[in-house]
Parts: C-alpha cells; sequence; structure tokens
C-alpha cells in the first residue's frame, strides 16, 4: 500500500497497481457474497440428502466447494438440533470431508477408530477434517451401517459410550454394543 499524499487534503491509500483501499473492499465483498451464496446452496443440498431418523448424517456432495464442508456441516447440524435431532454431521466433497458433532459424541475419536480408511484427518472434539480417497469413501461411511452405541476395539476396549461406527474397512471393530 503506498502511503496517503496530504497535498491540500488526503487521497484514498492505493496499492502499487492503482486500486484504492475501497475497490479491494469491494472486491472482498463481491468474494463474500459468493461464498454466502455456495454455502446456501450447498447446504440446502445437504438437507435434501438428509435421512430422517438417521443417528448420524453421512452426505457427499460431489462438485461441491470443500472450503465451505464444515460451515455447511455446522448449518446442517444446527437445523437438524432445532427439529431434536442432535446426531453428527459430515459433509464429504470430492474426497474431502468436514465433521461435526454434538457433544455426546467426540468426533476426533470416531475419526482416529477409522484411520485406516483415511489418507489423513484431525480436529477436535467436536469438530475435525479428513482425506479419504474417494474409492475408499463407502469403506468409511455407508448410510445404511451408521449406528449408535457403544464403540467396542478389536481389544475388547470401549472407544466412547456412545457414537457412530461406519463401516471402517479392515475390521477394526467386532461388535457395537
Amino acid at each position: 500500500i503506498l502511503p496517503a499524499v496530504a497535498n491540500g487534503g488526503a487521497t484514498p491509500l492505493a496499492y502499487a497497481d492503482g486500486a484504492t483501499i475501497d475497490d479491494q473492499a469491494r472486491k472482498v465483498v463481491g468474494f463474500n457474497d459468493r461464498r454466502k451464496t455456495i454455502e446456501r446452496e450447498m447446504t440446502d443440498a445437504a438437507m435434501s440428502s438428509v435421512v430422517e431418523g438417521a443417528p448420524a448424517q453421512v452426505i457427499e456432495l460431489p462438485g461441491g466447494n470443500p472450503g465451505v464442508a464444515g460451515i455447511v456441516a455446522a448449518r446442517v447440524m444446527e437445523r437438524l438440533a432445532d427439529s431434536g435431532a442432535a446426531v453428527p454431521v459430515c459433509i464429504v466433497v470430492d474426497g474431502h470431508g468436514s465433521a461435526r458433532s454434538p457433544e455426546w459424541l467426540n468426533i476426533r475419536d470416531a475419526m482416529h477408530a477409522c484411520s485406516e480408511a483415511l489418507v489423513r484427518f484431525g480436529g477436535h472434539a467436536a469438530a475435525g477434517g479428513f482425506k479419504v480417497e474417494p474409492e475408499r469413501i463407502g469403506d468409511f461411511w455407508q448410510g445404511e451401517q451408521v449406528k449408535t452405541g457403544a464403540i467396542v476395539q478389536e481389544d475388547g476396549s470401549v472407544l466412547a459410550d456412545q457414537g457412530i461406527i461406519a463401516g471402517c474397512a479392515g475390521g477394526m471393530f467386532d461388535s457395537i454394543v
């Protein structure tokens, strides 16, 4: 940014290319408006894919924008909670996923339990992100296999009091209590 020049009055700050701060602000507002549109469209698409009564919502949005998947997951979870269904929500866009969970589930632990099916993952108790190879999405999240209950690992230890099992590949779990 070039400094303002005071020749009898202030002139707007300008970038080296001559664009003013106002020009840049208009661009930023335009980008944000576009992001809001994408978010709204993806949220509407996700809500139309909600499976009533499912213990978790795992929704693929091929061709969506992975940069807003977390916001969309949060919006879907909020809408479901408002209607009395406090369940975890995962949005998957072309192999990139974003998950949000209610207090009763540590989503990072749930992803860790399925880590063999993931390229990478991270997050905390309430939110996380992951990458899964597109051909393995079915190994990680399969809507008909999502269940609630205690997660019992092969060694018999209980990972969570309540949680989601998502058809993890490789026999990671012997049973769901």
